[in-house]
């Protein structure tokens, strides 16, 4: 078992004493291109700031992510599809810069 912070039992414990409170919590997701842009998204439908970035709430649909927690050394395999939304368009620039680096990726 991990050991949990002097704030997260605070705030565990004041949420328990108060039980209709609502408890939000979001997946928040960094991507780092090729060319070095990183790109940082969030999964709820307002940005999120954490450790210094802003997660933008218009990003792509990231399904398939699964929480594990373990101690010690051990390695997690994770599978996800990372999907864009309808509403997000990609100039013609943006898509052949994707397309080759995709293609540079997979080889």
């Amino acid at each position: 078992m991990k050991t949990a912070s002097s704030a997260l039992i605070a705030f565990l414990e004041a949420a328990r004493s108060a039980p209709d409170s609502a408890i939000a919590f979001a997946d928040c997701f960094t991507f780092t291109l090729p060319t070095g842009l990183i790109l940082t998204y969030t999964n709820v439908d307002q940005p999120v700031a954490y450790n210094g970035a802003v997660f933008a709430a218009n990003g792509p649909l990231v399904h398939g992510l699964k929480y594990r927690c373990a101690v010690g050394l051990e390695v997690d395999k994770q599978q996800i599809t990372i999907a864009a939304r309808c509403s997000l368009l990609l100039s013609a620039t943006a898509r052949s810069t994707a397309a080759s680096s995709s293609a540079t990726a997979s080889s």
